[in-house]
């Protein structure tokens, strides 16, 4: 249970092998999906999705949680049989990595998928793949100019196509889910981040100041950082080398602890 004054954590170290906020560890996927709220669990979302006949979006604001639910939420729904990565990288047939499990016995929506994840610039959409029975999953569709955002809505619903995607404003689809950054959502992703990785401990540990874990210092970093919590790991993590490693200090022998949560 997490304490009033915060989360206690005895950590180490500007290495980002075993900084807990390096971006290894908290990019979208390597920590689960933690919901707003009891209707938006992860369990709930498959159904729901086939009752919105397989049309709908997941908003939110930047850094709010948006493709981390898709990785945990798109392996429930088909089977990833093409994706294009941000970087450009292109895979085919199932992925290695949590979207390559198989959809649970008896789900209410199993498919083929074909998922792009779309940066700024990138407006490659493979259409030639979209048919009946299939399930198109666009990560950042506001990427898209609205004219491209039209074509996709009207060529997606002439031709039968599941479509699925993420964006920070309205975009003419049902809600799935609005996702957003909450204090006690923070306080469970740093929990999550601080527990996943264990190094051996060989020294006594190193005491990270408790104040960076604190109720008030986690609601500052909501308002600077206007709950991108993307950014705010980023802040964590420098905040923890530089708790662990102080200027004009030699750097210290790597260690780690779990403290009481």
């Amino acid at each position: 249970m997490l304490s009033r004054c915060g989360l206690g954590l005895m950590t180490q170290t500007s290495n980002s092998s075993i900084n807990p906020f390096a971006t290894r560890f908290v990019r979208p996927g390597q920590l689960p999906w933690i919901a707003a709220n009891d209707a938006n669990q992860l369990a709930c979302l498959p159904e729901r999705f086939s009752r919105m006949r397989k049309r709908a979006a997941i908003i939110g604001p930047h850094g709010s949680g948006k493709s981390t639910l898709l990785e945990h939420l798109v392996p429930q729904l088909g089977q990833v049989v093409f994706r294009r990565t941000a970087t450009g990288e292109i895979t085919e047939a199932t992925h290695a990595g949590p979207q390559s499990q198989a959809p649970p016995t008896g789900s209410v929506v199993h498919c083929p998928i074909i998922w792009l994840t779309l940066r700024r610039g990138s407006i490659q959409l493979f259409r030639n793949r979209w048919r009946s029975g299939v399930l198109l999953v666009i990560d950042g569709f506001e990427q898209l100019s609205r004219c491209n955002r039209l074509l996709v809505l009207y060529q997606t619903w002439l031709r039968k196509t599941g479509l699925l995607v993420t964006s920070h404003q309205p975009v003419g689809l049902p809600a799935l889910v609005k996702t957003e950054v909450t204090l006690r959502q923070l306080k469970q992703i740093i929990q999550l981040a601080v527990s996943q990785k264990s190094p051996s401990q060989q020294s006594p540990p190193i005491d990270c100041k408790v104040h960076l874990f604190s109720d008030n210092h986690l609601r500052q970093l909501l308002d600077e950082h206007r709950g991108n919590a993307r950014e705010i790991m980023m802040t964590l993590y420098d905040e923890v080398t530089a708790e662990s490693c102080p200027r004009n200090s030699p750097p210290k022998v790597p260690t780690w602890t779990s403290g009481q949560l």
